[in-house]
Formats: structure tokens, C-alpha cells, sequence
């Protein structure tokens, strides 16, 4: 036992290295297999020799030992030697060529275009190239080196970026890409991209930072007005209205470019004003008006001027003391016209309360972002007015005495009014899609023979891509026995691009004629011989007959002819007087048609208007074709009705599409004016809630003030009664004010309190819904001690939100009150208030329980209406206003319900994004 414990303490004392292990491994084996070998052979003879042979074994274990550890010192030794003749020979060839490599690196590195340079971690330059100079803004490296003591406030815009770096640097060793804006000399901002190394002493210890900038610059504000630009873009393609993307557009130009104030103006140069149409960042009642005369705004003389105006320095400028400025303190003033061509739209503006390095570049961005917006504008009006003519134009349509089928370039029906029904035997819903080869199409001609699918109007004009007019044709229907005659006109409609889009043929009825027409050709040998018949006719159909002979000169009207045109029978008018009667606008396409059809033997159909012989106006449709006898013409003959009550049912149908017009006008002015009634409506309830809770707050201000004027008065007592004892030391006084210190800085921070939580200009913002809760019930604590009511606040887990902070805690103190009151109104008094905070999947919620007893179901119902209240004295607004704030403002949604104690209120609102 003595033996080994003596191995054990050898083995400690030496640490061998693996290959002392390796030997002793060997040389114990070795050791062990002879001293058994050994022992087998005693013990047949003699077990008393076991002690012997023990010895025998414990002394070649230590001698192995020590041989194992001779080994491995000796391997030491020499891969020690080994290691020092290379550190030397390394360290001569290092000192041979030195200052041949350091002029090498001195020489890139003054020489390089890239911004170089090392830095302490605390915030100095240790050395610069001139490109870094440059970049910054400085005239030489030396400058630099000596104007930058703090790197983190100097240069950066911000200085935790530099943290963000130093902490990457700390962690992984490098940084690649590193994107900041920093601030040259003369304070212009500028983009840097840094490619940044630790530089670690023996003991990894970083002693520097060194790296290289580039100014990107142009590339983050080319990135940045492209991505304005487009995302104003996607705005105009999402609005369904100008007057909504004019709302919208502030809060995403404040989002991109980061001004907090934001104002959309349109120019009413009739009235003389600028009215704001879209805004952020400036409250309805900053001067009263949402209306501003053009010559007592900024902005009214950009529009007026229609050139940009920046400032960075509105507050000193005596010019500029206009109420809205100095309501809202601007200091830093960027306004663009918005204009297409020269009509002046209006105005777009950035502003803010500080002064700002980068309005001169900023004016370039948003003049392409007006340029964008007044594009949009356009579109979104135009579209507006079409659809609102759409709808008057399907109306007038859809009562036309005529059919409308409109056909796609592939001749497939898009559209067919109703009496294209009524004509064609099928509905719209049948006729939607149909090509024109489809079978329930059937046409013939006035000989009663079919048209091929390749005739008909639409396949005409897609072929031809010229239109038709007045084209007899009869329409086969399987529920009539006779066909339907129609007079029919297709016309091409083609895109900007001169493309066909569309194809729109009319029908008329014109069965009647036809078959006037027909029986006035079938029976013309008869109504010859009984021309009083025919005269009959014609009276009763304002249908009548002309001929007129090429070689005599000679004219022959019927009877109807004379009265259309209001002339006694006992005149002949020769074709001169006969064209005489039509307007100076029908008298030349009448001559032209006539000379054809002698010349040429072309037929006419035509409808023109004329001046009867009493001075009225009529609309007259002609036709005349030529009469042919062995080969030439030797007469023109036709027809001749009155259609002037067709065209006056057109003139009325017009009449009335105008009157339509104007009382849509009238409706919408209508409904502009009832919303901005609405809207002045809200802004005198969200007024009323904050005086409501403005006047709680102002009893939780007497509650929160009571304890520390207590204390004050106790003070100014203490040091009466020392002044009267003459113990009134210097110590003493000085303890005694530094107390009354103490008590005046916590009222003043109640105030503070207090003016925070009624700002009206705070803008949006993202925070964690406990610290409004923490505020609220920071402000309300001294109350609710007062009366007994104990409040248990559990916060669960982080919940962001986004959006006005005083807003949500002005909620959180409206729900505290009420319960306060709901338990002050079930005595005794005393009770418990519970305020949880979690989440509930991407909504942040908080609940306020209260044991007060409840609401009544009636209640319940009626709980958010404005002027409704439970309370005799209540105003009936407070959570009116809550839920406004919650669910129009925010998005999210103010519930309540009965638990067995009392009632619980839940307020839900998206979380921010990324924290969903």
C-alpha cells in the first residue's frame, strides 16, 4: 500500500505529457505481464513468496516510470529548440526589410482613393488619409486629427450607431458594410460605408480600430427618392379616391423622410384660399381655421409664385410671423407647388421644430414627389369622373330605343344594352361572351339570303378595321315567325396606341320601313295607278316618295313630301329649291350624295336636317338610289320621312343624362357638407373629453399635492420654532431648505406629468402599453389611497404598440376613474382595482377589473354612446372619446363585460410590427 500511494504521489509531481503516458503504458504492461508470468510459477511452489514478488513488481513500475518521464522531457526540449531557431530566423528576416514595407503601406495609403483610417476606441483619430479627410469635410488629415476629440458626437449623426460598431467589432472581430449617416464640418449630412477591423494586443485586448469609408451619399439618397417615389406610387394605386390619397399622403411622407410635420394644400384661387385637404403633425385648432387666405400662408405664395421655398430658419424671419408658424414653432420650412402644366393643384410642405442640415436636398425629393402626387391626382379625378359618367352614361344606355352589343377585338360580346335583348331574342347574361360566329346568331339579307359568319358587322370591322353604316339586316329568332329588320352601324374604337380595343354595333328597328319599303317596291306598278292610296300611306307612316329624271330636270314629290315640308302642292320645286330647304350644315353632304348617285350610280341613306317653308326645323331620312334603263341612268328616285320625333326623344334623352349630372353635383355637395359637420361634430367631443378629463385630473393633482404641502407647511414650522429657541443653525437652515426642495420638485414634476399628458402634438410613436398604465396610475395613485381603493397592477409580458401615448394613457385614466367612481357609488367604501397586462396573439391587451357591482345589461348596451351615462353628474363623453381613441384612431378595440364582482374593461390594439 506504502508503495503505491508512493507511485501516485510521483505521477502527480510529474504531469507527463501524452507521450510519457504512451511509455508508461508500455513499460507497465510489460511488467505486469512478467509478474504474473512470475507469480504463476511461485505459487505452485511456495504462496509465501507473494510479498517478494509484490516488491519485485512495485520496483520496475517506478523505474518504468521515471524512464517514461526522461523520454518526454527530452522530446520537450527539442520541439522547444525547434521553435525558438524559427522565432529567430522569422525575426531577423522582419528587421531586414522594414522600412522598405512601411514606405509601401505609407505610399497606399495617402495615395488611396478610399477613406482610410485609425481610431482609439475611446473616440480619437489616430491617423487619416486625405480621401477620409474629404469625405468629412475638412481640409487635411492634420485638421481632422486635431477638430475631432469625440468621434461618437462629432461624427456621427448617431451616436449609438458607434456603440452598435463597437459592440460587432468586440464580438466577431469585424465589420462589413457598415452603413451610417455621419456629419461633415460644416454639419451636411453624409452617408458612410465602413469596412471596420479590432486591432487586438498579445493579450487580445482591442487597442484600435481601423477601416475604410466610402461616401455613399448619392446612392442612399438616390435609394431614398426612388423608394418615396415608388411607395407614393403604390399609394396613388391603392386609393380609391383623390381626397383619400391627399389624407394619406402625409403620414408616409413623414414616415420616409422623417419630417413630423406634413401638409397637403389645395389652391382655391377663386375663394383666395389654402385649404389644408391632408395633414400630420399639426392639430385642427392651430389657427382656428382649416381654411388659410393664400396671402397669409407660405404656402399660399409657393402656389402663387409657383417656385419651391426653403428655409432652416423661420423663426428669426420677421416675414414669416404667421399664426400657423408660430403656433406650431417651425423652425425648418421645405413647400413645392404641385402643379400639372399651369394649373396650380396646390401645395406640398415639410416642416419641423428643429433646424434641419438637409432641407436643401430634401426640396429636390419632394418636388419628384409632387410631380408624382399631382399625376395621381389627375388619375385618381379622372377616374373618379369617369365612373361617375360610366354609371350616367350605362344609365342613358341602358333606355336607348336603339341596342348596343359592344364586341372585343376577338369579336366576343362584353356588353348589350337591354334592347339589344328585346331585338336578338337572347339576354345579357346568354349574349355575354358569344363570338359573332356563335350559332344563336342567324342574319340574312334584304333578298332573304343568309350572311356568312365572315359578314357579319363585327367580323367586318375586325377585319377591315373600317367602320360600317347603315346596314340593312334580318334577324332569324326561333320564338318569331317573320324576322326582325334592323339598321345596323359598327364602329371601331382604338387605343392610344392606335390598337383596336373594342367594337360597338347598333341596332335600330326598323321592321316597320322595311316592310314599307318592301310593299312600296312590290306594289309600285299599283300604287302608281293609285296614287291617292299612296298618298294616304305616306301621311299616316311621314313617309314619302321622290323622283327626280336626269334628263328633263323634271321633280316629282308625293303628297307626304309637301306636308314634311310644310310647301302647297301647288309648287314645283325644281332640285335646286328641293335642296335649298336644307341647312346650310346638310346642304352640302346632300349635293355631294346626289352627284354620286347621278355620276356614279352610288345609293345614299342619310339623315340631315331642314327649314320647312314655315321656318321650322325637322330631321328628314333619305334614301335614293339610281334608276337604270339599258345600261345609264336616267333617274334618281327615293324616300323621304320625317324623324324628327326620334331626334327629339335623343334631345330629351340628353336633356335628362344633363339633369342627372347636376343633381349628382348637388347630392355630393350635399353629402361634403354633412361630413364636414360630422367632423366638426368630433372635434367638439374630443374637445368636451379633454376638458372632462382635464378636470379629473386636476382633483388628482389636490390629492397628489396634499401630502408634500403637509410636509412643506411642517418645514416652515420647524424652522419658526428653531428661530424662536435660537437654535436655528446654519446646518440646520440648509437641511430644512434642501427638504423644501425636495417636496417643491415633486410638485413641479406633477405638473410636468400633467402637461405631457394633454400635449396635443405628440405624434405617433411606438412604446410598451404598461408605462401609460404606469402613468395613469401614477397620477390617479393619491386619489385612490384617499378613498381606500387598493390597485393590484400585473404586467404579464412586453406588449409595443403603436401610436399617441398621452392618447392611450388618457384612456387607461378615463377606465381607472370610472371604476374608482363604480366602487365609491357601493358603500362602504374601499374596494380593489386590478390592472392586467399581456398579450393576446398580435394584440396587446389590458384589462381593468373592479368590485363595484357591475353594469346593468341596459347599460351595457348603451355604453360608448356620446351623452350616455351611468353617473348623475357624468358627462357621458368619457369613454365615447375612449373607444374613438381605441378603435378609429388606433385600430383596436374597447370591450366591457360583468364578472362576478363587478365589470372588467379590455382595451386591444395591434401590436407594432416587429414585435408580431
Amino acid at each position: 500500500m506504502n508503495q503505491a500511494r508512493t507511485v501516485r504521489d510521483l505521477l502527480a509531481r510529474l504531469r507527463p505529457s501524452w507521450p510519457v503516458w504512451v511509455t508508461l503504458a508500455v513499460g507497465l504492461a510489460l511488467t505486469t505481464l512478467g509478474s504474473v508470468h512470475t507469480h504463476a510459477q511461485v505459487e505452485s511452489e511456495n504462496r509465501q513468496q507473494l510479498a517478494t514478488i509484490g516488491a519485485e513488481i512495485a520496483q520496475k513500475i517506478v523505474i518504468s516510470v521515471l524512464l517514461a518521464a526522461l523520454v518526454g522531457a527530452f522530446l520537450r526540449a527539442r520541439l522547444h529548440a525547434r521553435r525558438l531557431a524559427a522565432e529567430r530566423a522569422a525575426r531577423r528576416q522582419a528587421q531586414q526589410e522594414p522600412g522598405e514595407a512601411e514606405g509601401r503601406y505609407r505610399a497606399l495609403f495617402e495615395s488611396s482613393p478610399v477613406g482610410l483610417y485609425r481610431s482609439t476606441p475611446q473616440g480619437r483619430y489616430l491617423e487619416v488619409n486625405a480621401a477620409f479627410a474629404r469625405i468629412l469635410g475638412y481640409a487635411s488629415p492634420q485638421q481632422l486629427i486635431a477638430e475631432i476629440t469625440d468621434i461618437a458626437a462629432q461624427v456621427y449623426a448617431n451616436p449609438r450607431e458607434r456603440q452598435i460598431l463597437a459592440g460587432l467589432l468586440a464580438e466577431r472581430g469585424r465589420a462589413l458594410g457598415f452603413e451610417i449617416e455621419a456629419r461633415r464640418r460644416d454639419g451636411q449630412p453624409v452617408w458612410i460605408s465602413a469596412d471596420v477591423s479590432a486591432v487586438r494586443d498579445t493579450a487580445g485586448a482591442i487597442v484600435a480600430y481601423q477601416g475604410a469609408m466610402t461616401d455613399i451619399t448619392e446612392r442612399v439618397r438616390g435609394t431614398l427618392v426612388r423608394d418615396t417615389v415608388s411607395a407614393v406610387a403604390c399609394l396613388a394605386v391603392s386609393s380609391v379616391s383623390a381626397h383619400g390619397f391627399r389624407q394619406a399622403l402625409p403620414a408616409l411622407l413623414s414616415t420616409r423622410l422623417g419630417y413630423p410635420i406634413v401638409a397637403v394644400e389645395t389652391y382655391d384661387a377663386v375663394r383666395g384660399d389654402m385649404v389644408f385637404v391632408g395633414a400630420l403633425g399639426i392639430p385642427a385648432a392651430a389657427d382656428g381655421r382649416l381654411r388659410g387666405p393664400i396671402g397669409e400662408t407660405l404656402s399660399g405664395q409657393v402656389a402663387t409664385s409657383g417656385e419651391a421655398l426653403v428655409e432652416t430658419a423661420a423663426d428669426t424671419r420677421p416675414e414669416y410671423a404667421f399664426a400657423a408658424l408660430r403656433a406650431l414653432g417651425v423652425v425648418t420650412f421645405v413647400c413645392v407647388p404641385m402643379a400639372l402644366g399651369t394649373r396650380m393643384l396646390g401645395t406640398l410642405a415639410l416642416a419641423d421644430t428643429r433646424r434641419r442640415s438637409d432641407a436643401a436636398w430634401v426640396v429636390d425629393t419632394l418636388r419628384t414627389v409632387a410631380d408624382t402626387a399631382a399625376d395621381a391626382i389627375e388619375r385618381l379625378e379622372t377616374q373618379a369622373a369617369l365612373r361617375e359618367r360610366e354609371r350616367d352614361y350605362r344609365g342613358l344606355v341602358d333606355n336607348l330605343s336603339a341596342a348596343v352589343v359592344v364586341h372585343t377585338p376577338d369579336t366576343r360580346v362584353r356588353f348589350s344594352n337591354p334592347m339589344a335583348s328585346q331585338l336578338l331574342g337572347l339576354d345579357a347574361q346568354q349574349m355575354q361572351g358569344l363570338a359573332a360566329v356563335a350559332p344563336a346568331w342567324r342574319f340574312i339579307r334584304e333578298d332573304g339570303t343568309p350572311v356568312p359568319p365572315e359578314e357579319y358587322p363585327v367580323a367586318r370591322v375586325a377585319a377591315s378595321g373600317a367602320p360600317l353604316q347603315n346596314l340593312i339586316l334580318g334577324i332569324l329568332r326561333a320564338d318569331r315567325d317573320d324576322p326582325t329588320w334592323v339598321q345596323c352601324a359598327a364602329h371601331p374604337l382604338r387605343d392610344d396606341q392606335g390598337q383596336l380595343e373594342q367594337i360597338v354595333v347598333t341596332f335600330f328597328d326598323v321592321t316597320k320601313r322595311v316592310r314599307a319599303e318592301r310593299a312600296l317596291k312590290e306594289s309600285q306598278e299599283w300604287l302608281q295607278k293609285n296614287r291617292d292610296l299612296l298618298s294616304e300611306m305616306g301621311r299616316m307612316a311621314r313617309v314619302g316618295g321622290w323622283e327626280f329624271n336626269v334628263e328633263t330636270g323634271q321633280q316629282t314629290w308625293t303628297e307626304t313630301i309637301y306636308d314634311i315640308h310644310e310647301l302647297d302642292q301647288a309648287c314645283l320645286p325644281t332640285v335646286e329649291q328641293g335642296i335649298a330647304f336644307y341647312t346650310p350644315e346638310s346642304r352640302p353632304i346632300i349635293i355631294e350624295a346626289v352627284r354620286r348617285a347621278i355620276d356614279l350610280g352610288e345609293p345614299y341613306d342619310l339623315q340631315l336636317e331642314i327649314l320647312t317653308a314655315k321656318g321650322h326645323r325637322r330631321w328628314v331620312h333619305t334614301l335614293g338610289r339610281a334608276v337604270r334603263e339599258g345600261g345609264r341612268i336616267i333617274a334618281v328616285s327615293g324616300t323621304f320621312q320625317d324623324i324628327t320625333g326620334r331626334k327629339e326623344a335623343e334631345l330629351e334623352l340628353d336633356q335628362h343624362r344633363h339633369q342627372l349630372e347636376a343633381l349628382v353635383q348637388i347630392r355630393t355637395q350635399e353629402l361634403n357638407e354633412q361630413l364636414a359637420r360630422v367632423r366638426e361634430q368630433d372635434h367638439q367631443l374630443l374637445h368636451q373629453a379633454r376638458l372632462a378629463a382635464m378636470g379629473e385630473m386636476l382633483g388628482n393633482i389636490a390629492h397628489q399635492w396634499r401630502q408634500p404641502l403637509s410636509a412643506l407647511a411642517l418645514v416652515l414650522g420647524n424652522l419658526q420654532d428653531a428661530e424662536q429657541h435660537q437654535e436655528l443653525t446654519p446646518q440646520y437652515l440648509a437641511q430644512k431648505i434642501a427638504d423644501a426642495h425636495r417636496l417643491i420638485d415633486k410638485m413641479s414634476t406633477t405638473i410636468s406629468d400633467f402637461r405631457d399628458f394633454f400635449r396635443p402634438d405628440t405624434p405617433p410613436e411606438t412604446f410598451d402599453v404598461s408605462q401609460p398604465v404606469g402613468a395613469a396610475l401614477a397620477l390617479m395613485a393619491a386619489s385612490l389611497k384617499t378613498h381606500g381603493i387598493a390597485v393590484v397592477t400585473d404586467v404579464r409580458e412586453a406588449a409595443r404598440i403603436t401610436g399617441r401615448l398621452n392618447e392611450y394613457s388618457q384612456v387607461i385614466m378615463n377606465l381607472l376613474s370610472n371604476a374608482k367612481d363604480a366602487i365609491l357609488a357601493r358603500p362602504p367604501n374601499g374596494g380593489q382595482i386590478l390592472v392586467r397586462v399581456d398579450r393576446d396573439g398580435d394584440q396587446a391587451r389590458v384589462r381593468v377589473t373592479d368590485n363595484g357591482g357591475g353594469i346593468t345589461e341596459a347599460a351595457l348596451a348603451r355604453l360608448c354612446e356620446p351623452y350616455f351615462s351611468t353617473k348623475p353628474d357624468g358627462t357621458g363623453i368619457g369613454l365615447y372619446m375612449s373607444k374613438m381613441i381605441i378603435e378609429k384612431r388606433m385600430g383596436g378595440r374597447l370591450s366591457a363585460c360583468n364578472l362576478e364582482a363587478g365589470a372588467q374593461f379590455t382595451v386591444t390594439t395591434p401590436l407594432a410590427p416587429q414585435d408580431q
